[in-house]
């Protein structure tokens, strides 16, 4: 026959070991989704600063093109007026608006430069707050030693008890 103490221990064990390994997977589970999403934030930043090091390169290669560009218009107006012979404060005029309005135009890429950096750096910020955010979720997840010591005793008393019970059911006591 079987004894009811017996069958409770048994089955209070068999309760203690599925806990146990429930609470182990989850805290594996709950590290692994930690782990990801900081690699997720990893990849954000780094191509946050590739897209940032693209903006500097595409707006320096900008500006110098056009630079460029005012200089070839300033040698040009330079050739002409000296093919026609003309001086004076007209010359200078021409010379005076080309340089102005370079110095506009580079003055606008850089704002706008600075205006793309400055939503990159947004972005980052908000990177780092959704990876915060996930790794403290990740950390919710896993079960605290006191937690788990707590849910290893109850369903211990429940095996136990549902053990002890159906012992006294087959032992007729």
């Amino acid at each position: 026959m079987c004894d009811p103490i017996s069958m409770g221990m048994t089955l209070a064990g068999i309760q203690g070991v599925k806990t146990i390994a429930e609470i182990s997977q989850q805290n594996k589970l709950a590290a692994a989704e930690g782990q990801a999403a900081a690699n997720a934030a990893l990849m954000d930043y780094q191509q946050l600063a590739e897209r940032q090091t693209q903006l500097n390169q595409s707006a320096q290669l900008e500006q110098s093109e056009r630079v460029l560009q005012a200089m070839r218009e300033r040698s040009r107006i330079r050739v002409a007026l000296g093919e026609a012979g003309v001086v004076g404060n007209s010359p200078l005029r021409e010379f005076a608006t080309n340089y102005i309005t370079q110095q506009k135009d580079t003055g606008i890429m850089q704002t706008n430069l600075e205006n793309r950096l400055a939503q990159t750096e947004a972005e980052k910020r908000k990177v780092q707050a959704d990876a915060a955010s996930r790794i403290n979720h990740a950390k919710s997840l896993a079960v605290n030693p006191f937690m788990a010591t707590l849910q290893i005793a109850g369903a211990g008393l429940t095996g136990y008890s549902g053990g002890y019970g159906i012992g006294k059911q087959i032992s007729g006591k």
